[in-house]
Order: C-alpha cells, then structure tokens, then sequence
C-alpha cells in the first residue's frame, strides 16, 4: 500500500485500487458485458425453449458459480438479507 512519510495511505496513479474502472461503485465494462450477456441468453433461452427450461439452466448455472466460489456466495447472500425483491420489482413496474 502506499503511504507518505507519516504513515498514512495517498492516493497513486499507479494503485489500481483508486482507478475509476477499479471502484466498487462503478462497474468495469467487462463485468457489464458478461451480465448483459448472460442475461440475453436466459431470454433467448426462454422464447426458444420456454420458461421450464430456461429456469432449469439459470438454477444449474447459479449452483455452479455457488461452488465454484463459496466467498461470493456468502458475500451475495448478506446483501440479499438486506434487499426487498418486492420493492426492486414495484420500483421496476410502477402502478
């Protein structure tokens, strides 16, 4: 990490934890591409071979992600307990 001469951590063009394609808060280009991606599979999965099958796939891929990577489930699970799916979906489909 790098820090000044008191000790304290400074920003760097170098620590590519300070680089804006790095924040947490903004998502790389290649973390949006594989979402978009997987997500229009699941829909041309679905008007192909029909919601059956396209949930079938979604639960398959889902578990092996889960163990593939234990952290990553544990980390999404904690921010699930914390969200409403009612109100994301309410948000998405006013009345």
């Amino acid at each position: 990490m790098n820090e000044n001469s008191n000790g304290k951590n400074r920003k760097s063009k170098n620590n590519p934890h300070h680089s804006p394609t790095n924040s947490p808060h903004k998502p790389r280009i290649t973390d949006s591409i594989a979402v978009y991606t997987q997500m229009r599979i699941l829909l041309r999965m679905r008007r192909e071979l029909g919601l059956e099958a396209m949930l079938q796939y979604l639960e398959a891929y889902v578990q092996l992600v889960q163990q593939a990577n234990p952290e990553l489930k544990r980390a999404v699970d904690q921010a699930l307990s914390m969200m409403s799916t009612k109100r994301i979906y309410r948000q998405a489909f006013p009345e």
